[in-house]
């Protein structure tokens, strides 16, 4: 679900926050345990991320877990209403070159993880997480440094085209950690890059604290949907 950005919902600003500081995987997997997530499900083996790579996540400040308060018998509200979210910024980019078409943007079409441990079909443009505290204009060029810079020219440059730009809140359960529902803002906006490859389809490799990211890139016609696709992550 992707709606105009507004307030947050009443019922998380009666949730508390997951600590972060000392936290370990093992405390975090019981915190989600303990509000009706299966955190067991995360697992690289079956094509998604685990605990460690949300736990990164969180002490990074790339995203924040709020959740209901656990009761003296463990259990939590029974309200029906959720009872943990991830909140999420993403800057979803649609890299352009210069002088093409604007229907026509840089699609990552599949990436993987280290020694093919996590291959992930992706099918979407560019986006990168926002970490505490950045503004999605100082997230451009970020992104496209860290998403595409093993592929660029020494020379490369980002114009951002700020009439395209668009914020949208998305809410639904993360295909990357199955049962953890996640409240996405996101950040719409195309890109002019000047140094691209001038193949039409090829591949970026990252170093990333999860290991290395290897991704194949393809130029396509592409127009924004409800954002489920963007979002689900």
């Amino acid at each position: 679900m992707t709606t105009d950005v507004g307030a947050t919902p009443r019922t998380y600003e009666r949730m508390t926050r997951f600590a972060c500081e000392g936290a370990t995987t093992g405390t975090l997997g019981g915190w989600l345990t303990a509000r009706g997530v299966d955190a067991s499900r995360f697992d690289r083996a079956r094509g998604t991320k685990n605990l460690e790579d949300l736990l990164i996540e969180v002490r990074s400040g790339e995203s924040v877990l709020i959740g209901s308060d656990v009761n003296e018998t463990g259990g939590v509200g029974a309200d029906g209403g959720a009872t943990c979210v991830r909140f999420v910024s993403v800057l979803t980019l649609r890299v352009r070159r210069p002088g093409s078409s604007a229907d026509v943007c840089l699609i990552e079409k599949e990436q993987t993880f280290g020694k093919s441990e996590l291959k992930r079909r992706r099918n979407r443009p560019l986006s990168e997480k926002l970490s505490a505290g950045e503004e999605w204009r100082e997230c451009v060029e970020r992104a496209v440094r860290e998403e595409l810079g093993s592929a660029l020219k020494d020379d490369w440059s980002v114009d951002i085209v700020d009439d395209t730009y668009r914020l949208c809140v998305a809410e639904e359960i993360s295909v990357s950690y199955p049962g953890l529902r996640s409240r996405f803002a996101l950040h719409r906006v195309d890109a002019i890059v000047h140094g691209l490859p001038d193949e039409d389809e090829f591949e970026s490799v990252e170093e990333t604290p999860r290991g290395q990211l290897r991704a194949t890139w393809k130029f396509e016609k592409f127009n924004w949907d409800d954002g489920s696709s963007e979002a689900a992550r």
